[in-house]
């Protein structure tokens, strides 16, 4: 078992525009919470909420929506990080700090939408890249995207971000 439990919840919608686009809205709430270090007696809450608006085109689609598409993505994070420590050893009282965040990214996604033939259920295999802003977060300056909750850094900086998304697969219905 690991000491860092990290739950996102990736909710989306898509408007189909013509056979080639569709306009894609996303919303990501997460909370991460990493457990007690013994010694320090660190320990965070992460909360975070994820906004992501696209558009993808398909240069070919075929039956049912299927074939490969390029997705342009603007995506917004606030994040909401609040910790408590013992800065001196155990015999000091609690520290408390609680810091808000954002991150803007602007990106592209590239995959391929495999449709099933009864049940507009549908799964994307993809990848992607985008390149940000990151204000007064915990982030390194390659970030992966599924790490969103998991800071990679103890000092809350304002840097540029590349962002690497690896959510490998998205499942949804069409309708």
């Amino acid at each position: 078992m690991t000491e860092r439990l990290h739950v996102a919840v990736p909710i989306g919608v898509g408007r189909s525009f013509s056979e080639t686009t569709t306009g894609v809205l996303e919303v990501t709430p997460m909370l991460t919470r990493n457990s007690c270090n013994r010694e320090s007696m660190r320990c965070d809450t992460i909360r975070q909420l994820k906004v992501t608006l696209g558009l993808a085109w398909k240069p070919a689609p075929r039956a049912r929506g299927q074939g490969f598409f390029f997705q342009p993505r603007l995506s917004g994070m606030w994040t909401f990080d609040s910790q408590h420590f013992r800065p001196f050893g155990r015999a000091s009282a609690l520290t408390y700090e609680q810091e808000h965040g954002f991150q803007v990214t602007l990106g592209m996604d590239v995959g391929y939408r495999v449709v099933t033939r009864r049940s507009g259920f549908f799964f994307e295999p993809m990848l992607g890249l985008g390149m940000g802003y990151s204000v007064n977060q915990r982030r390194k300056a390659i970030d992966v995207s599924f790490q969103y909750g998991n800071p990679m850094t103890e000092d809350r900086t304002d840097r540029a971000i590349t962002d690497l998304d690896l959510d490998l697969v998205r499942l949804g219905v069409t309708f």
